[in-house]
């Protein structure tokens, strides 16, 4: 089961709809909860935990991070750890 989320943040019907799901794909625009129209790192990982997803594949992330995208994996992981920081063109196996 994949469940792909678009430029949202996490709710409770998103989190009903991921629930078990071998991959959750969703935005993580910001590190921090700064806006109600984009989601956190931090607020994606934790709806992951409690959706309980295999996977978390995290994308749409604000051009203001566009050289360091290695901290929204770390700030992820200490949350969920089964969490990849997608790229262009790439391809991952379940």
């Amino acid at each position: 089961k994949v469940v792909y989320s678009g430029d949202t943040f996490p709710c409770e019907s998103l989190k009903r709809a991921a629930q078990g799901a071998d991959l959750l794909i969703h935005d993580s625009t910001f590190l921090e909860d700064d806006s109600y129209q984009h989601s956190s790192v931090k607020s994606v990982a934790k709806m992951a935990v409690e959706a309980s997803v295999k996977h978390l594949l995290l994308t749409h992330f604000s051009r203001r991070y566009e050289d360091n995208l290695e901290v929204f994996e770390r700030e992820a992981k200490k949350i969920f750890p089964k969490v990849i920081v997608a790229k262009d063109l790439m391809r991952i196996e379940l």
